[in-house]
């Protein structure tokens, strides 16, 4: 039976088997959907819908390969469309459908095509931003998938009304991985950012793998609110962690600490109210800091959670020596001392003069501003060195 758009069946009255009257007919095309959607994890239950005209007394989904319709009567009601559910879905679910309807006039034209996807047959692949995932206003960022298994091709999704998607071949990097990378432009405070991308083969293009985690990126410099980032001083030992931490004097529900450099979504942290700020604590892992990472406080509301605010100057830290007992803790800011705004320096208790003194670099000639680097090398945290003005 040819199954071309072209071929017309006029038809004058309804036959008792519609599927057995399979050719198109010259009626409008039915519409047809899937709820919740076309893609659908791995034996969840999806309902197809074919709507069609007020007169029509069948409608009838087309699967491809097999080409094999399946009619229904409409449901009684506004909107005369027929429901076609799948409780469980599989491999053999998964393909192309159309429907179309059959009425007294005849025969409808076959509706769009809908491509039902199954997801979960494979191990999901990584989704990271590079630079980063937070961007300001307007920014450009590129969204990297990439899978150690040889998946033929990548596609990103954007969650929202319309789930866009979009289709990249794989390519193999140097270090074996397969990946794809996305360029999104634009990214504007409107809406909300966030993609999930998933792995597939060339010869089962509806068969998905697991979803990668979701990502989301984040607008800065969205909030009329800049928190603070310092040190705060302790017991450290070589290998023990670092406690980073963000203040804001405005009220907000959420701290995000950024790596500069990094492609790893913020860390997050809840903030806890005091009597007139709002604080949230990152705990670090001193081994991280060897090479020396610099990192930036943003704050948001939970309403909000991709408006991200402002940040303040950056924090630089790192850890050096290789003694059993003892590391250095560098600290690259202009807020100089652990735990000590700026604003205080020469304000500072008595203490031992165990650190070094400070080493500063010109960092801006035209505004005489220096990056100061300030190193301990205790076996516990000790009060401040004497403060130095800029």
């Amino acid at each position: 039976v040819s199954l071309a758009l072209s071929s017309v069946l006029t038809v004058t009255g309804v036959p008792s088997n519609p599927a057995s009257h399979f050719l198109a007919g010259t009626l409008p095309k039915p519409n047809l959907w899937a709820e919740p959607g076309p893609v659908i994890p791995r034996g969840r239950s999806v309902t197809l819908w074919c709507q069609g005209s007020l007169d029509a007394k069948w409608n009838c989904l087309i699967k491809e390969k097999p080409w094999s319709p399946t009619c229904r009567r409409p449901l009684q009601g506004p909107g005369n469309r027929a429901m076609f559910p799948i409780p469980t879905m599989t491999v053999q679910d998964a393909g192309g459908y159309q429907c179309y309807y059959q009425s007294p006039a005849g025969s409808s034209q076959n509706s769009e095509r809908l491509e039902l996807v199954v997801t979960g047959f494979y191990s999901k692949p990584s989704l990271s931003a590079l630079p980063s995932p937070v961007v300001t206003s307007g920014g450009n960022v590129t969204l990297q998938c990439g899978s150690w298994k040889e998946f033929d091709s990548f596609i990103l999704t954007k969650e929202g009304e319309h789930h866009l998607t979009w289709t990249l071949d794989s390519q193999q990097k140097h270090g074996g991985q397969f990946q794809a990378e996305f360029f999104v432009d634009s990214v504007t405070p409107s809406h909300r950012w966030t993609f999930a991308c998933y792995g597939y083969y060339r010869s089962k293009p509806q068969v998905w793998s697991e979803p990668s985690d979701p990502l989301d990126l984040l607008v800065s410099g969205q909030l009329p609110v800049t928190p603070s980032l310092s040190v705060q001083p302790g017991p450290t030992g070589k290998g023990e962690n670092v406690t980073l931490q963000c203040l804001s004097e405005v009220c907000l529900d959420t701290f995000h600490l950024c790596k500069q450099g990094s492609a790893a979504p913020p860390q997050h942290g809840h903030a806890q109210d005091g009597p007139v700020s709002s604080l949230a604590s990152f705990t670090l892992n001193a081994v991280t800091l060897v090479h020396g990472v610099t990192y930036r406080c943003y704050g948001s509301h939970s309403a909000t959670p991709y408006l991200l605010s402002p940040p303040r100057e950056p924090l630089e830290l790192g850890v050096s020596g290789e003694g059993l007992h003892s590391f250095c803790v560098l600290m690259a800011s202009s807020r100089l001392s652990p735990g000590y705004p700026s604003e205080k320096m020469g304000q500072l208790p008595p203490g031992p003069a165990e650190l070094s003194p400070p080493s500063c670099t010109q960092s801006s000639p035209s505004r005489g501003t220096k990056s100061c680097y300030l190193s301990s090398c205790l076996h516990a945290w000790q009060r401040p060195s004497q403060g130095v003005r800029l």
